[in-house]
């Protein structure tokens, strides 16, 4: 049975995820018509979904959320792959969301239900995106400065242009090497293109 605080608490984080949700949908959808990314507008529904689903106190809100995290993590990766500085601004939100929703004492003024599936499925997946993320901070080059790996790790080429890291490179060097444009001829440069995202 769920108590008087407990309701309040249940709308509370269901009025928190209707707001995420919302602003996820509607900022999803603008991205999508200007040929973003899909993910975010794909993420808000569930998130719009659990919150009404968690307001009336049906445990199937936890598990869309479960479902919403499960895709989170495989878009991510989808994305970036195993890097955990671009994994990070993906997974940490949500994952922490999560982790508070699957906590015994907040889970339990959430729903009466006390089946298996509302006990671990959330938590199940909370487990993953968190070992997703500690995997992949374990394997993060920059933190390993033993000079086997020093000695494996390029350096950053003068040729290419792409910011394949967080800071450009594994480095962390925060500069882009490309040299078309200079000093002296900065002045010279004319628009070739601009968006309108309003």
């Amino acid at each position: 049975m769920v108590t008087t605080s407990g309701k309040w608490v249940r709308l509370l984080i269901a009025a928190v995820l209707l707001a995420i949700g919302a602003v996820l949908v509607v900022g999803g959808a603008e991205l999508l018509t200007l040929g973003g990314s899909f993910y975010y507008f794909a993420a808000g529904l569930p998130c719009v979904m659990s919150s009404g689903l968690l307001a009336r106190g049906n445990r199937w809100g936890l598990l869309v959320y479960a479902a919403m995290l499960a895709f989170t993590v495989l878009w991510s990766f989808w994305e970036v792959g195993a890097q955990f500085w671009q994994l990070l601004p993906r997974l940490a939100g949500p994952t922490v969301i999560g982790l508070l929703l699957a906590l015994p004492q907040i889970r339990r003024r959430l729903t009466p239900a006390t089946d298996a599936g509302t006990r671990w499925g959330l938590g199940s997946v909370v487990c993953l995106a968190a070992l997703v993320l500690l995997g992949t901070f374990l394997t993060v080059p920059v933190f390993d400065v033993s000079s086997d790996r020093t000695m494996a790790l390029s350096a950053p080429s003068p040729a290419g242009a792409e910011w394949t890291d967080y800071g450009a490179n594994v480095f962390g060097t925060r500069h882009s090497p490309a040299v078309q444009i200079t000093p002296a001829n900065a002045a010279k440069l004319e628009q070739a293109w601009s968006v309108d995202c309003h």
